[in-house]
């Protein structure tokens, strides 16, 4: 009569294997998600901090103009 094969312990392994390959697979989408989310956390405060400049800008342009304007007009009065 033929011996029977124990297939338990081959199985084990397959399956430490297997969570193994999923604990990897979903720790690095976790990563890449909080890296994306950083990511764009970070350009959204550079793109806040240019329109700030931006916004700055132009006041001092404006109180610029201001100014030319009001010289200008009294040199023409």
């Amino acid at each position: 009569m033929a011996q029977a094969v124990n297939f338990l312990p081959w199985r084990a392994r397959q399956q430490r294997r297997c969570l193994r390959i999923w604990i990897t697979i979903f720790s690095a989408s976790l990563l890449l998600i909080v890296l994306l989310a950083t990511v764009l956390r970070m350009y959204a405060l550079q793109e806040n901090q240019r329109l700030t400049w931006v916004q700055q800008a132009g006041v001092t342009l404006q109180a610029g103009l201001a100014q030319r304007q009001t010289r200008l007009l009294a040199q023409q009065a």
